[in-house]
């Protein structure tokens, strides 16, 4: 503080490293892991110093891809989605890593605290408006089929929506009409232009797109080329049309 005035010096404190969840969820000692209460198919996972994460295993929904004759797996997509979110730079996806829990293999996210889902409230009041254009944005490109609002979340007190469950039925669904929650709401709010970091992100992602496709299963690879394809549309556009197309 002000020397002369009754107030003693303050030290700064530094600012605190961000957290690498990535290494976290890779390489964190689980204590843990036990069935989410009130959830089908997600366990909590315990990691030493660290807090909690959700896993969920492959086995739960083999069958379904098994079924369609698919080589990818939940964790597939789960990956992907999260992968296409970091060359964006949206900060929409929780970290996620593929990894093995009690001898099951598939998907370890990082858990959000203290947020509420789109259920019952008119969750859009608690998200700045230009994360809801870059999560609109982001499931256009994706052309999701399932994003209700039990596939959301909203962090009232940082103005922030994260985007979670990316399974069969978020790529696949076959209903006649898909679920496009956020990409309706930001229509009905005319936040659908996009802005210059929107562009600078859609770029990248078009200059980085490729790389995401090596080793990639074939469903995989087909869910990244639309993806390229409905980004280079909506630069040419400069914002996301009126109607799912």
């Amino acid at each position: 503080m002000f020397e002369g005035h009754g107030f003693e010096k303050q030290q700064e404190i530094p600012p605190q490293p961000a957290v690498d969840f990535e290494s976290v969820l890779e390489k964190g000692e689980i204590e843990n892991a036990r069935q989410l209460e009130g959830s089908w198919g997600i366990d909590l996972v315990k990691i030493k110093d660290d807090g909690d994460a959700l896993f969920r295993p492959d086995l739960m929904s083999d069958f379904i891809f098994e079924a369609k004759g698919m080589e990818a797996r939940r964790s597939d997509l789960e990956l992907m989605a999260y992968k296409i979110d970091q060359i964006l730079e949206f900060n929409l996806i929780p970290a996620v890593v593929n990894r093995t829990v009690r001898n099951l293999k598939g998907s370890l996210q990082r858990r959000i605290q203290n947020f509420h889902d789109g259920y019952g409230i008119e969750w859009e009041n608690d998200v700045k408006p230009e994360e809801i254009t870059r999560a609109a944005v982001f499931d256009h490109i994706l052309d999701v089929r399932d994003r209700a609002p039990h596939n959301f979340i909203i962090d009232s007190s940082a103005g922030k929506i994260w985007l979670i469950d990316h399974d069969f039925y978020m790529f696949f669904w076959e209903g006649e009409y898909p679920r496009t929650f956020i990409v309706e709401k930001a229509r009905e709010m005319g936040l659908v232009v996009l802005g210059g970091p929107d562009v600078v992100s859609l770029e990248r992602f078009l200059a980085h797109a490729d790389s995401l496709t090596i080793g990639a299963k074939p469903e995989v690879m087909e869910i990244i080329k639309k993806a390229r394809d409905r980004a280079e549309v909506l630069l040419e556009e400069g914002q996301i049309p009126v109607a799912n197309i």
